[in-house]
């Protein structure tokens, strides 16, 4: 790693821990950044984990389905649907993770139950930090952030979009079928929300290691001197 990217991740760390440790000291009783907040960091370094993985297989698929198709048809015609599939069920299970980290409940503020994620008061100004120290094109990722909002919206409230589309069958019974919601997800949304998830496995590891180091010297300077 260049010298330069490893300070963005330094300063990415150190204003990440800044963020979250306002928004942990703004509510609850647990106003310092041990236990049991390395639970919530370690629940979404998994999700932005799975998210990256699961993104990174349909960009995989996306690359090299044709490839794999046209040379070895013969063999691989079998797979041709089980590939969609699977490009399919990655791409969404990516979002929906890296959805479902961004909109980590803030919990109660005035309550005594420790506050955790809180997905607009720290994970969307972490992705801020980043894009100031090491992302260019702040336009794309906002709009895939919004797109993937959107995708997650329209699978849950799916009676009010067209995600899924009723259909008649004999005996006037009715039932759903799900539409391809690819279309909503762009490539190279996906390319962005997978380099996004990346990073975030990488500083939320580096957030965790830091209040882990601080916490077994049983001091929390680290809660004063960030």
């Amino acid at each position: 790693m260049h010298t330069e990217d490893l300070n963005a991740r330094e300063n990415i760390v150190r204003e990440s821990l800044c963020i979250y440790r306002e928004f942990v000291r703004s509510g609850g009783q647990y106003q310092d950044l041990a236990e049991p907040h390395m639970l919530r960091l370690s629940i979404m370094l998994a999700d932005f984990s799975f998210a990256h993985s699961y993104l990174e297989a349909s960009v995989f698929v996306e690359e090299n389905c044709d490839r794999i198709l046209k040379k070895k048809k013969g063999v691989y015609k079998e797979f041709e649907e089980h590939l969609f599939h699977l490009n399919r069920a990655s791409k969404y299970s990516g979002v929906l993770y890296f959805v479902k980290a961004l909109k980590s409940s803030g919990g109660d503020e005035s309550g005594k139950v420790a506050r955790f994620g809180g997905g607009n008061k720290v994970i969307k100004p972490m992705i801020d930090v980043m894009k100031k120290h090491l992302f260019k094109h702040h336009k794309e990722i906002d709009q895939a952030i919004k797109d993937a909002e959107m995708v997650r919206d329209k699978m849950i409230a799916h009676s009010d979009a067209d995600a899924f589309s009723p259909c008649l069958e004999e005996g006037d019974d009715v039932s759903y079928s799900m539409n391809d919601l690819t279309i909503h997800v762009t490539d190279d949304m996906v390319e962005i929300l997978k380099t996004v998830s990346y990073v975030f496995t990488f500083i939320l590891s580096d957030m965790m290691e830091y209040i882990r180091l601080n916490s077994t010297k049983g001091n929390n300077s680290y809660n004063n001197a960030l």
